[in-house]
């Protein structure tokens, strides 16, 4: 049975564990991550237009990365339901969960890799600007991740 008491809970843990880099693990990023929506190449904090978030954007991978390795996109929308929204600082929507991308040509190819989470075109819920913010992680491998493996 699902209380007040129970999603007080989960909301107080969400948060708690959302916000939190296991020690040892730091992240880096090297800049922005190249994308555009058809023809339109996109910078940080440019607006886009939802009905160009059909499909999901062409993505290209950063100038000195490896293009041969494994990598995963992530694409959320922090300010869910609405930025000025009670819930908004504990709340996103997961748009896009892709592995398996091959940069091995400079832009991104996931056609043939497994779906984990569509992707979900862009469509708040009221006339409030939302970010998106997309990520790309290398997969590597464990040994490189966690050296003591």
């Amino acid at each position: 049975m699902i209380t007040p008491r129970v999603v007080a809970l989960a909301l107080w843990l969400f948060a708690s564990a959302g916000a939190q880099t296991s020690e040892g693990f730091n992240l880096t990023t090297s800049g922005n991550l190249p994308i555009s929506f058809g023809s339109n190449r996109i910078s940080a904090g440019q607006d886009v237009a939802v009905a160009d978030t059909a499909s999901p954007p062409t993505v290209y991978l950063p100038p000195g990365i490896n293009r041969f390795e494994g990598y995963v996109l992530n694409l959320v929308d922090p300010d869910a339901p609405s930025p000025s929204h009670v819930l908004a600082n504990v709340s996103e929507v997961l748009h896009w969960l892709q592995p398996d991308v091959d940069f091995s040509s400079g832009i991104g190819n996931w056609k043939a890799a497994p779906k984990i989470v569509p992707w979900l075109q862009s469509g708040p819920p009221t006339a409030e600007k939302h970010r998106y913010i997309l990520l790309l992680f290398t997969t590597g491998s464990v040994h490189e991740l966690l050296p003591e493996f």
